[in-house]
Order: C-alpha cells, then sequence, then structure tokens
C-alpha cells in the first residue's frame, strides 16, 4: 500500500532547486514547521556523490528532519519528520531511502519505509509487532537487510524492498543474554558478507558474517574496557567490499566523551588505520538517542562521518585521503545548536 505523507510548502529557499516536505500522518505530531535552510553545502567536496544526515535541533524551535546534499545537481532537499525516524539510507543508485520509523499507531513500535525523493512518496515495507530497525541495502539495490529482537534473539532478515514482500531470516542463537542489540545500519558487500555493531552490558563489538549461512562469524573488534569505552558506531563497507570504516566514541574514566576518532580497517579485521580524530570538550550526553553516529562512502577515498565538534554540538565531516598518510578535512555542517547523525552515502 502506498500513500502520501509529504506535504510541499511554496516558500523555496534560498538554495538552488531546495524544497521543504513535512509528514503529516502522525496525530501525535505538533511539528509542523518546515526545516531551516541548510547553513553550508559544500557541493565540490562530495565530488558528484550525494550525501544525506538526519538533523536533531536542541535548542528553540525544536526539530528533527533529514537532509540530502546532491553534489551533482548542486541542490540540498529536506524532508521534516514528526516522528521519530531510524538512519536513512540511500539507494545505491537510484533517489530512494530507506528507514525505520515509529508507527503513528499501536505501542509505539517501528516499521520499515521507503520515500522515493523524486515525489516524496511513501511506501511502508513491513508491519508487524517487532522493532524493525537499521536497514542497510544490497550493493545492487535489489534488497534490503535489517534486524529485529524476536523471542528474545536478534535476528537478521533479508527482502525485498516492496510492500509485504516474502523474507527469509537468520537467528543469531548466543544474542540472548547481555541486553544483546544490533546499533548501526547493517553493511553488506556484494559476497553477501554483513559487517554489524554489537551493544551489550559486556561492552561494543564490531563482527561480520556470511549470510544467509551465519558461516564465518567473527569478531572483528571488540571493547576491552566494558562500560567506559570506546563504544563503536556505523560500520559500513568500502565500495570494492575489502575495507571497513567504523568511528570509535572515545570516553574519560568519568564516563565523558571527550574524542571520536575515524578508523579503517581490512574487512577480515587485520590493518587498522586511525584516519582522523575529532575532540570535544568533555561532556556527558542526557540524550541517549543524540548518541548516534555513523559514516559512509562518497567514494573509494572519501569518506563522510558525524562526531561532535568543540561547541558539544554533532557536525557531518569529509575526510578524503589524499596519500599515504596524508587527508583533508571538510566540516560540512556547522550549526551549534543541532546534532547531525545518521549520514549515508551515494557515490
Amino acid at each position: 500500500m502506498r500513500f502520501r505523507l509529504f506535504a510541499f510548502a511554496a516558500t523555496a529557499f534560498t538554495l538552488t532547486g531546495c524544497f521543504a516536505s513535512t509528514i503529516i500522518d502522525d496525530p501525535g505530531s505538533t511539528n509542523t514547521s518546515i526545516l531551516p535552510a541548510l547553513e553550508n553545502a559544500p557541493y565540490d567536496s562530495l565530488a558528484g556523490a550525494r550525501l544525506s544526515f538526519q538533523r536533531f535541533a536542541t535548542t528553540a524551535g525544536s526539530f528533527r528532519g533529514i537532509y540530502v546534499i546532491d553534489g551533482t545537481a548542486r541542490r540540498v532537499q529536506s524532508l521534516l519528520a514528526g516522528r521519530a525516524l531510524d538512519r536513512a539510507m540511500q539507494h545505491p543508485t537510484s533517489g530512494q531511502l530507506v528507514y525505520g520509523g515509529q508507527t503513528a499507531s499501536g505501542n509505539s513500535l517501528f516499521d520499515l519505509y521507503a520515500t522515493r525523493l523524486t515525489d516524496s512518496i511513501e511506501t511502508r515495507l513491513t508491519s508487524g509487532v517487532e522493532v524493525e530497525n537499521y536497514p542497510g541495502w544490497s550493493v545492487d539495490g535489489a534488497s534490503i537487510y535489517y534486524n529485529y529482537r524476536g523471542n528474545g534473539f536478534t535476528v537478521f532478515v533479508h527482502q525485498a524492498p516492496t510492500a509485504g514482500a516474502a523474507r527469509d531470516s537468520l537467528i543469531l542463537p548466543d544474542s540472548q543474554s547481555n541486553a544483546w542489540n544490533i546499533d548501526s545500519p547493517i553493511a553488506v558487500n556484494a559476497t553477501g558478507r554483513v559487517g554489524y555493531v554489537v551493544r551489550n552490558s559486556l561492552g561494543w563489538s564490531i563482527w561480520a558474517l556470511d549470510y544467509p549461512s551465519g558461516a564465518n562469524r567473527v569478531q572483528l573488534r571488540t571493547d576491552p574496557r566494558s562500560g567506559i569505552g570506546p563504544l563503536f558506531q556505523g560500520v559500513q563497507f568500502s565500495p570494492d567490499g575489502t575495507k571497513l570504516a567504523f568511528l570509535a566514541l572515545n570516553y574519560d574514566l568519568a564516563d565523558q566523551l571527550n574524542s571520536t576518532t575515524l578508523k579503517i580497517m581490512n574487512a577480515d579485521g587485520t590493518g587498522e588505520v586511525s584516519i582522523v580524530t575529532i575532540t570535544t570538550l568533555p561532556f556527558a550526553f542526557q540524550a541517549t538517542s543524540l548518541n548516534d553516529f555513523s559514516v559512509c562512502w562518497l567514494s573509494a577515498s572519501r569518506i563522510a562521518f558525524t562526531a561532535v565538534g568543540n561547541d558539544r554540538a554533532a557536525h557531518v565531516y569529509i575526510s578524503h585521503i589524499v596519500g599515504a598518510g596524508s587527508i583533508t578535512l571538510t566540516q560540512v555542517t556547522t550549526n551549534s545548536g543541532v546534532f547531525d547523525r545518521g549520514v549515508s552515502c551515494r557515490p
């Protein structure tokens, strides 16, 4: 079933080609104003790619929404969400976003949705009793992967990105204990190798396995200090599938975040390299929903990621790996009254 969720605003932003739209189907939402214009759009840093991210305003005029920056068309599109959303992941070739969204009725469960950027029509892909979240696209864009908790276990699911599509699943048999949850969008390479981040009461870890067999499951990284970090976020395969990029959020002994490091390693967990570290004045998060960061590959040498800067606000950055030991860093967003998170790239 398809239904229109977005009402187009008549007022244009000052950015070329930018338009706003608003989710209007949530009867409990009072968030109906359009998104403000994006303060910066460094199109040249995208090198023709398309970058999207979520923004949570934390000061006056609180809102949450999605910005999509198109480096080829040199325009910004904005979608305003009146409900809680998981990270929106871009289709690898077409203009489509897939994400987990809080349903407007029931027990505040999450289902999966897809929205076409061309006309802002949203399709609800799933409808059930599970909390389905953190989707990721297959390399060819023909299917999506996601997870949910069922009967105490974490379950991987694979299906076509259409409403009511048949789905296959893989239960992770050791996921029942220690409040075990997947906490980032699922990464998939061309061979069906799946990467994912696990959060549990013993700390954080990065895993990989073959789908759908579940074979060759290996823990690539783990947090040796349990509750005080580092906290891993946002693992994603490189375009050729040979490397994984991820974030390590670093905390001090007072459980305060003080820096975020972008890292790259081989897909088998070897050869870890720290690319760049963003420091912040130490602080403790007051809202756990904001403590949610991510990475994506704009190209084989450009990686977008989110991190908290010295203004204690989260921003989008692009790291361009120029050569051996050399990078350039571009700060894409600069608004200090917001948390930017959930980056997704279409090369």
